[in-house]
């Protein structure tokens, strides 16, 4: 069975930790469970559906089951749709009382993203060294 860094691990928790804090934010206008048909976990927000919809089942079977293979296959995707909410910002119809809240989830979310991106690029890059390290 196939290693994978510490660091990439630990990266994957402190990611769905901050997708927590911001799916949490006060901001119950913007980002609620609505109960659309065409909308598969009811989000009213597009770009957190995409997010949800790589996210779900990487936190509620792969990571239990400990299916590392199959979180690192996902990770860039998830990366993209994270950013894509990132870009998005507050979404529109985020209540004034909720936006400074929410803005501060988001940040932490970017924060969370940027980590994962920064040690997942630095383990590819120190995979690569070893590699050539290797060659006669």
């Amino acid at each position: 069975m196939k290693k994978f860094p510490a660091g990439f691990v630990l990266a994957l928790p402190a990611l769905l930790l901050s997708t927590v804090f911001l799916f949490s934010a006060k901001s119950t206008d913007a980002i609620t469970h609505v109960g659309q048909h065409d909308k598969k976990h009811g989000l009213s927000v597009k770009q957190y559906e995409a997010f949800h919809d790589v996210l779900h089942p990487l936190e509620h079977e792969a990571l239990p089951n400990k299916d590392f293979r199959r979180i690192r296959a996902k990770s860039a995707l998830l990366m993209k749709r994270g950013l894509a909410i990132v870009k998005l910002g507050v979404p529109g119809g985020t209540g004034e009382d909720q936006k400074e809240e929410f803005t501060k989830c988001l940040n932490t979310f970017s924060k969370a993203l940027a980590e994962h991106f920064t040690r997942s690029a630095e383990e590819v890059m120190a995979t690569r060294s070893q590699k050539m390290r290797r060659v006669p």
